[in-house]
Protein backbone atom coordinates (compact mmCIF):
# COMPACT_ATOMS: atom_id res chain seq x y z
CA UNK A 1 0.00 0.00 0.00
CA UNK A 2 1.22 3.48 -0.85
CA UNK A 3 1.49 5.68 2.24
CA UNK A 4 1.88 9.32 1.27
CA UNK A 5 4.37 11.39 3.20
CA UNK A 6 3.48 14.87 2.14
CA UNK A 7 4.28 18.00 4.10
CA UNK A 8 0.95 19.79 4.39
CA UNK A 9 2.42 23.01 5.79
CA UNK A 10 4.23 23.71 2.53
CA UNK A 11 4.61 27.35 1.51
CA UNK A 12 2.67 26.43 -1.62
CA UNK A 13 -0.96 26.44 -0.66
CA UNK A 14 -4.34 26.82 -2.23
CA UNK A 15 -5.91 30.17 -1.50
CA UNK A 16 -9.53 30.60 -2.43
CA UNK A 17 -11.04 34.05 -2.16
CA UNK A 18 -14.18 34.42 -0.07
CA UNK A 19 -17.24 33.58 -2.12
CA UNK A 20 -19.95 36.20 -2.54
CA UNK A 21 -23.71 35.78 -2.46
CA UNK A 22 -23.42 33.63 -5.62
CA UNK A 23 -22.29 30.63 -3.55
CA UNK A 24 -25.15 30.16 -1.10
CA UNK A 25 -24.07 26.68 0.04
CA UNK A 26 -20.77 27.98 1.44
CA UNK A 27 -20.61 30.42 4.30
CA UNK A 28 -16.83 30.77 4.29
CA UNK A 29 -14.90 29.41 1.34
CA UNK A 30 -11.51 30.85 2.08
CA UNK A 31 -8.97 28.31 3.24
CA UNK A 32 -5.35 27.43 2.81
CA UNK A 33 -4.24 23.87 2.03
CA UNK A 34 -1.55 22.45 -0.18
CA UNK A 35 -2.94 21.23 -3.48
CA UNK A 36 -2.19 18.00 -5.34
CA UNK A 37 -3.11 16.90 -8.85
CA UNK A 38 -3.55 13.19 -9.56
CA UNK A 39 -3.60 12.06 -13.19
CA UNK A 40 -5.82 9.02 -13.81
CA UNK A 41 -9.03 8.06 -12.01
CA UNK A 42 -8.60 4.28 -12.11
CA UNK A 43 -8.02 2.17 -9.01
CA UNK A 44 -4.45 3.40 -8.46
CA UNK A 45 -5.20 7.07 -9.11
CA UNK A 46 -8.32 6.96 -6.96
CA UNK A 47 -6.45 5.27 -4.09
CA UNK A 48 -3.71 7.91 -4.27
CA UNK A 49 -6.27 10.74 -4.45
CA UNK A 50 -8.13 9.30 -1.47
CA UNK A 51 -4.94 8.95 0.62
CA UNK A 52 -3.80 12.50 -0.20
CA UNK A 53 -7.27 13.86 0.54
CA UNK A 54 -7.36 12.06 3.89
CA UNK A 55 -3.90 13.49 4.64
CA UNK A 56 -5.39 16.98 4.33
CA UNK A 57 -4.44 18.03 0.81
CA UNK A 58 -6.81 19.69 -1.66
CA UNK A 59 -6.94 17.07 -4.44
CA UNK A 60 -7.89 17.47 -8.10
CA UNK A 61 -8.29 14.23 -10.05
CA UNK A 62 -7.73 14.69 -13.80
CA UNK A 63 -8.71 12.19 -16.50
CA UNK A 64 -10.09 12.03 -20.02
CA UNK A 65 -13.70 12.76 -20.91
CA UNK A 66 -14.83 9.12 -20.89
CA UNK A 67 -12.64 7.09 -18.52
CA UNK A 68 -12.99 3.31 -18.37
CA UNK A 69 -15.50 1.94 -15.86
CA UNK A 70 -13.77 -1.39 -15.42
CA UNK A 71 -14.19 -1.57 -11.62
CA UNK A 72 -17.11 0.60 -10.67
CA UNK A 73 -17.30 1.28 -6.96
CA UNK A 74 -13.53 0.87 -6.51
CA UNK A 75 -12.61 4.21 -8.07
CA UNK A 76 -13.95 7.74 -8.44
CA UNK A 77 -14.98 7.09 -12.06
CA UNK A 78 -18.67 7.70 -11.37
CA UNK A 79 -17.89 11.40 -11.00
CA UNK A 80 -17.23 11.59 -14.74
CA UNK A 81 -20.45 9.82 -15.70
CA UNK A 82 -23.03 10.76 -13.06
CA UNK A 83 -21.47 13.87 -11.51
CA UNK A 84 -20.48 12.53 -8.09
CA UNK A 85 -18.73 9.52 -6.64
CA UNK A 86 -18.00 8.17 -3.19
CA UNK A 87 -15.15 5.94 -2.11
CA UNK A 88 -14.61 4.90 1.52
CA UNK A 89 -16.89 7.70 2.70
CA UNK A 90 -15.10 10.48 0.81
CA UNK A 91 -16.79 12.32 -2.03
CA UNK A 92 -15.66 13.52 -5.44
CA UNK A 93 -17.59 15.92 -7.65
CA UNK A 94 -17.15 16.53 -11.37
CA UNK A 95 -16.11 20.08 -12.29
CA UNK A 96 -16.96 21.06 -15.85
CA UNK A 97 -15.13 24.37 -15.52
CA UNK A 98 -11.92 25.47 -13.87
CA UNK A 99 -13.89 28.09 -11.95
CA UNK A 100 -15.89 25.41 -10.11
CA UNK A 101 -12.82 23.58 -8.74
CA UNK A 102 -12.11 25.96 -5.79
CA UNK A 103 -15.69 25.73 -4.51
CA UNK A 104 -15.58 21.91 -4.55
CA UNK A 105 -12.23 21.93 -2.75
CA UNK A 106 -13.64 24.41 -0.20
CA UNK A 107 -16.32 21.83 0.60
CA UNK A 108 -13.54 19.34 1.44
CA UNK A 109 -14.34 17.14 -1.56
CA UNK A 110 -12.10 15.83 -4.31
CA UNK A 111 -12.55 17.76 -7.56
CA UNK A 112 -12.73 15.62 -10.70
CA UNK A 113 -12.20 17.20 -14.11
CA UNK A 114 -11.32 16.67 -17.75
CA UNK A 115 -9.37 19.92 -18.00
CA UNK A 116 -5.71 19.60 -18.88
CA UNK A 117 -3.53 19.25 -15.82
CA UNK A 118 -1.28 22.18 -16.86
CA UNK A 119 -4.40 24.37 -16.94
CA UNK A 120 -5.43 23.19 -13.48
CA UNK A 121 -1.86 23.62 -12.19
CA UNK A 122 -1.72 27.20 -13.48
CA UNK A 123 -4.71 28.09 -11.32
CA UNK A 124 -3.91 26.08 -8.20
CA UNK A 125 -0.10 26.06 -8.05
CA UNK A 126 0.00 22.51 -6.63
CA UNK A 127 2.79 21.23 -4.41
CA UNK A 128 2.48 17.71 -5.84
CA UNK A 129 1.66 16.00 -9.14
CA UNK A 130 1.11 12.23 -9.26
CA UNK A 131 0.85 10.41 -12.59
CA UNK A 132 -1.14 7.23 -12.02
CA UNK A 133 -2.33 6.73 -15.61
CA UNK A 134 -1.69 3.44 -17.29
CA UNK A 135 1.29 3.11 -19.61
CA UNK A 136 -0.89 3.22 -22.75
CA UNK A 137 -2.54 6.48 -21.70
CA UNK A 138 0.55 8.30 -20.52
CA UNK A 139 2.39 10.83 -22.65
CA UNK A 140 6.12 10.82 -23.14
CA UNK A 141 6.82 14.32 -21.82
CA UNK A 142 8.69 14.52 -18.54
CA UNK A 143 6.78 15.91 -15.59
CA UNK A 144 9.78 16.79 -13.47
CA UNK A 145 10.28 20.49 -12.81
CA UNK A 146 6.73 21.49 -13.72
CA UNK A 147 5.53 21.42 -10.09
CA UNK A 148 7.64 21.20 -6.90
CA UNK A 149 7.27 17.40 -6.48
CA UNK A 150 6.35 14.87 -9.16
CA UNK A 151 5.66 11.18 -8.62
CA UNK A 152 5.22 8.60 -11.35
CA UNK A 153 3.50 5.29 -10.60
CA UNK A 154 4.11 2.35 -12.93
CA UNK A 155 6.66 1.40 -15.57
CA UNK A 156 8.60 3.93 -17.59
CA UNK A 157 9.30 6.44 -14.85
CA UNK A 158 12.87 7.12 -13.78
CA UNK A 159 13.87 8.87 -10.54
CA UNK A 160 15.44 12.22 -11.27
CA UNK A 161 14.81 12.06 -15.03
CA UNK A 162 11.13 12.35 -15.94
CA UNK A 163 9.83 12.46 -12.31
CA UNK A 164 11.26 13.21 -8.89
CA UNK A 165 10.08 9.88 -7.44
CA UNK A 166 9.29 6.74 -9.45
CA UNK A 167 7.21 3.92 -7.94
CA UNK A 168 7.11 0.60 -9.79
CA UNK A 169 4.05 -1.60 -9.50
CA UNK A 170 4.35 -5.36 -9.29
CA UNK A 171 1.49 -7.65 -10.23
CA UNK A 172 0.82 -10.84 -8.33
CA UNK A 173 3.36 -12.31 -5.91
CA UNK A 174 6.49 -10.86 -7.48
Amino acid sequence: MLTPRVQTDSPLSLSVPSMSRFAPMTTQASFSRSAAIVLGCGEIGSAVALALHQAGLAVVLVDEADPAWHRRGMAFTNAWCVGTAELEGEGACFCASLKSIPSILARRMIAATTWSWPGVAAGLHPALLVDARGRRRRGTAGLRGRVPVTIGIGPGFVDGENVDVALELCAGNE
